[in-house]
């Protein structure tokens, strides 16, 4: 997701968004627990989807840049800059408390129901029969 919103000035609130399969969350609890146990997946199959331990770190985890702080070995407060830039703009730091979508929950609009357009209907004088 790399670090979006270096300058405060362009981006206010910066985010990051990672699309993901329905399947993805079960492929990181199943990747993540043979690491745990020592075992191969779906006893070696090759037709088995792949994905890297550190993925599926980041999708089981209960805060996204936590997990990555761990990942990185970040600090936890960068030290600041002490360069003219750095210091006429200066980094963002981590939101105290965490706002991402595993520390706080979405906000998301209602969802529309889904309205059925059905075709108008043939009459059946109107229908193909076998002589046409």
């Amino acid at each position: 997701m790399g670090q979006p919103g270096h300058d405060c000035e362009v981006v206010k609130d910066p985010q990051g968004i990672m699309h993901i399969t329905k399947k993805a969350v079960s492929h990181g609890e199943e990747v993540v627990g043979c690491c745990v146990h020592g075992k191969k997946r779906n006893g070696g199959n090759q037709s088995s989807i792949e994905m890297d331990i550190s993925m599926a770190c980041i999708l089981l985890c209960k805060c996204i840049p936590a997990q990555q702080d761990i990942k990185f070995d970040n600090p936890t407060t960068d030290p600041p800059c002490t360069c003219e830039t750095c210091q006429g703009k200066p980094h963002p730091s981590h939101p105290n408390p965490c706002n991402c979508s595993k520390c706080l929950s979405e906000i998301l609009p209602p969802m529309k129901s889904k309205q059925r357009c059905s075709a108008p209907a043939i009459l059946m004088a109107d229908h193909l029969t076998d002589d046409m």
